[in-house]
C-alpha cells in the first residue's frame, strides 16, 4: 500500500497521498526500525517518497515497445511514468492534471523532476536517446 501511495502522489500531485503515506510511516515506524528486512517494500516506498523522483510522461501517439526498449531490464525505483495518448488523454488529465497541456499529434516525452517538467522531446530517436540518458543517470545513483 505504501508504494502505491508514493506512486499516486507523484502521478497525481495530490498531497493527500503523501499525507496517507506519512500516517502509515508514523503508525508502523517503530516496527519498521526494529525489523527493516521485513519491510523492504515500505522502505522502497520511503525512498521513492524522499526522492528525487523523475516522472516521465509519454504524450501523443500510443507508446510502442520499441520506444520503451532503453528502459527494459533496468531497475529504476525513482522513476514513475505514464502514457497520455489521444484516446485516454482526457481521462489521464483528470487523474494527473499536470499532464493537461501535454498534447501532441506525434509521440513526445516529457521528463519532470519535482513536478517541474522540461521541454518535450520528440522523434523516436531523440526519445530513445533521452531514455538512455535517464537510465545512465539512475545508474550513477547506484540503480539501473
Amino acid at each position: 500500500m505504501a508504494l502505491n501511495l508514493a506512486h499516486l502522489f507523484y502521478l497525481t500531485g495530490e498531497i493527500r497521498y503523501r499525507e496517507l503515506f506519512e500516517s502509515l510511516a508514523a503508525a508502523f515506524g517503530s516496527e519498521i526500525k526494529a525489523h527493516p528486512a521485513g519491510y523492504t517494500y515500505f522502505l522502497s516506498a520511503l525512498e521513492l517518497m524522499e526522492g528525487p523522483v523523475t516522472t516521465i510522461v509519454f504524450a501523443g501517439q500510443e507508446v510502442s515497445r520499441g520506444v520503451l526498449h532503453p528502459l527494459k531490464g533496468h531497475f529504476l525505483p525513482l522513476v514513475v511514468w505514464l502514457s497520455r495518448d489521444g484516446a485516454d488523454g482526457r481521462t489521464v488529465s483528470l487523474i494527473a492534471p499536470f499532464t493537461d497541456a501535454m498534447t501532441s499529434g506525434d509521440l513526445s516525452l516529457h521528463c519532470c523532476r519535482d513536478f517541474a517538467c522540461s521541454l518535450p522531446v520528440t522523434e523516436k530517436e531523440n526519445i530513445e536517446k533521452r531514455l538512455e540518458q535517464l537510465v545512465s543517470e539512475e545508474k550513477g545513483k547506484g540503480y539501473g
